[in-house]
């Protein structure tokens, strides 16, 4: 099955230029190629209606001027205006045929004779019809094949004039009142994207840029250095975890006291008997504040060591109570807590 180019109102920059190429050199062998030269120029290029190219005038086309532009009179709606001219080739072919047409009309000197003309000899003072116009314009585009001849029309010109000075990055405005168009909306729909959009990989990785040895070494020590300083903040981070696991199951438990180490003393509710002494202690439990070490076990037990000093000391949250004797054996005191 065979396949059919897209359809495409308008003409790429590729098809423009190579349609120009092709009528610049078919122009020099006769007047008729050097015609739909000037014709393909003024609707691709310049953005005429086919009405507007049959119906100009010597007087309408002003390229001899510091600013060369075309005068458009009576167009659609009954509206005028002026066109400027965007492309100095297309005002150096306008020139030669406004200075080839004002040498035929030499004797006559008529301004309003027609600026595009019949060739056929005893019609050079009548104008072309549309359906003339339309028929040079697409012997001009044959050069694209015949597939693409069946999308393409003069109207398709002004389309192609249109995309081209958005292409350029005219503003908006210019170009509506460029192509005599009221509202914004109308230019807009006459605005095409010219470069055809082309499959790329989008989502492609970009190839990793080559890696010098010096970069290699320098990456080597960088490397090294880092997993140094990382095997010493785990062992820091082991070694505080340690310290902090044995600090909270000893927190709140009381050591027994060297003279009750072997006195079958008790915990921290429990009785004890004493060898001498009429008096028994209650010691009220003082549980101290949490030993937080991230410095290492050497921290921890010295400060261990000053609390057991502080809670182990003569007097320290203990308080005599009497006990009843009631023989020469010493009873056993009840545990009171403060």
């Amino acid at each position: 099955m065979a396949t059919r180019p897209r359809r495409r109102k308008f003409l790429t920059v590729d098809e423009v230029k190579l349609v120009l190429d092709r009528m610049t050199k078919l122009k020099k062998r006769s007047i008729s190629a050097w015609r739909r030269d000037v014709i393909f120029r003024l609707s691709t290029i310049c953005g005429l209606r086919v009405s507007e190219i049959i119906n100009l005038t010597l007087q309408n086309v002003r390229v001899m001027s510091v600013e060369p532009y075309i005068e458009i009179e009576n167009s659609k709606g009954g509206k005028s205006r002026d066109v400027t001219i965007p492309d100095l080739a297309t005002i150096h072919c306008l020139r030669e045929w406004l200075a080839f047409r004002q040498e035929q009309q030499a004797e006559n000197q008529n301004p309003n004779a027609p600026f595009i003309n019949q060739v056929f000899p005893g019609n050079e003072e009548k104008p072309i019809n549309r359906h003339s116009a339309r028929r040079i314009f697409r012997v001009a585009c044959s050069i694209l094949g015949p597939e693409r001849l069946k999308d393409i029309t003069i109207h398709s010109g002004r389309h192609t004039a249109c995309s081209m000075l958005w292409r350029l990055g005219i503003a908006a405005p210019s170009i509506r009142d460029f192509m005599g168009h009221t509202n914004l909306a109308t230019t807009a729909i006459y605005s095409h994207a010219l470069d055809p959009l082309k499959p790329v990989n989008i989502y492609e990785t970009p190839a990793d840029p080559p890696v010098m040895e010096s970069d290699t070494d320098a990456n080597a020590e960088d490397s090294k250095t880092n997993r140094t300083r990382r095997k010493s903040r785990l062992a820091r981070t082991a070694l505080g975890a340690s310290a902090l696991n044995r600090t909270t199951r000893n927190r709140g438990r009381r050591r027994p006291r060297p003279d009750e180490a072997g006195g079958g003393g008790t915990g921290r509710s429990g009785t004890g008997s004493t060898t001498s002494g009429t008096t028994a202690r209650t010691r009220t439990a003082q549980p101290g504040p949490a030993i937080i070490s991230e410095t290492g076990r050497t921290k921890v037990r010295r400060n261990f060591l000053q609390q057991y000093a502080e809670f182990a000391a003569p007097g320290a949250g203990l308080e005599e109570v009497p006990q009843e004797e009631t023989g020469d054996t010493p009873t056993q005191g009840k545990v009171r807590l403060d």
